[in-house]
């Protein structure tokens, strides 16, 4: 990687997964609770899957997981009588320390009359969410150390340069299709993508609006920005569901944007049905937006065009898609250009 582009970007990540695991380990066995004089321990740690990054953007540390915690417990009443039991938490995930979602607690007990099941229901929560609370700390004063010094050849995640566009991979996309043979047709192709234009501007009544920024970051990690589901959140700061294969729902800012992939042509086009829940846009109605990347030397140019805008609502929008698409991106840390 040339100097430039060193220089330029400045994104690191790595995974952290099996550091996460023993760090909840040591975290959760052994770890005893009391109340009253009933005691309940943490006895075992059974499960903790899931990702977990630590990402470095322009000397910023961004922590991006979400796991599932599972850890077995006993306990002994004040009176001698013992219970055992379970707990399970679908999610541990940096969404909950942003405040966009809480944690869930599934706890189970036997025998399931004894009080101590009762009392691990009460007490058990908030001990772990401050285990929780304090899990993105830990990850940065731990693993983050290594990102001062000088990115490495196993530590960077490199961008590709302008003279070796990013190929497809992992997705489903029209290329990656016809290296094996098995593509559509390229007209099916350009005809699903009018037709989805056609449905959305099929009225007089409608119009486009475009908006494009400028950012100091390879097409590939911005292509991941917008279409990775777990990455989505750290710029937008809401949940997200999104995949970017052809036919997939997809949903943003928290259900504020909904729709279904129309294209996906990693790190140069994405094609969507586009809409808006509530407000003044029309039940039932799509537009077409269509993302295109551009890779310079220095940075990369992303354009968005929404096609079947209502007539009347042309600024709005547009001021929307600046405001919540292209300087969110930029307050993230991915330039200065606004």
């Amino acid at each position: 990687m040339s100097d430039a582009w060193n220089k330029t970007y400045h994104w690191r990540q790595k995974g952290c997964d099996r550091w996460a695991k023993e760090w909840f380990k040591s975290q959760l066995e052994g770890l005893k609770v009391e109340d009253s004089g009933d005691v309940i321990t943490f006895t075992e740690l059974s499960e903790c899957d899931g990702d977990v990054t630590l990402g470095s953007r322009k000397g910023k540390l961004i922590t991006i997981y979400d796991l599932k915690i599972v850890a077995k417990w006993e306990g002994t009443a004040k009176d001698g009588s013992t219970a055992s039991g379970k707990v399970h938490v679908p999610e541990v995930s940096h969404e909950a320390i942003d405040g966009l979602s809480d944690y869930v607690f599934e706890i189970t007990g036997s025998p399931e009359s004894s009080p101590l099941v009762s009392t691990a229901k009460r007490v058990l929560p908030p001990r772990l969410t401050e285990i929780f609370n304090a899990f993105p700390k830990a990850l940065v004063a731990d693993q983050g150390k290594e990102f001062n010094a000088s990115p490495s050849a196993s530590g960077a995640s490199t961008p590709a340069t302008p003279a070796a566009a990013p190929t497809p991979g992992g997705v489903a996309t029209k290329a990656a299709d016809a290296a094996k043979g098995a593509a559509p047709k390229a007209e099916d192709l350009e005809r699903k993508v009018a037709a989805a234009a056609s449905a959305s501007s099929s009225s007089s009544n409608t119009s486009k609006v475009t908006v494009e920024g400028q950012f100091m970051a390879s097409a590939d990690d911005l292509w991941e920005l917008l279409t990775d589901e777990k990455k989505v959140p750290m710029w937008s700061r809401a949940p997200a569901q999104i995949k970017p294969e052809p036919g997939s729902q997809f949903t943003l800012f928290g259900g504020g944007v909904k729709g279904e992939i129309v294209e996906a042509q990693r790190s140069k086009k994405l094609v969507q049905k586009w809409a808006l829940s509530g407000g003044n846009w029309p039940e039932g109605h799509y537009a077409t937006l269509t993302s295109t990347f551009e890779q310079g030397a220095d940075s990369t140019t992303l354009r968005l065009t929404l096609e079947g805008v209502p007539k009347g609502q042309e600024d709005e929008i547009q001021r929307n898609l600046d405001m919540y698409y292209i300087r969110q991106l930029k307050q993230f840390g991915l330039g200065t250009i606004l």
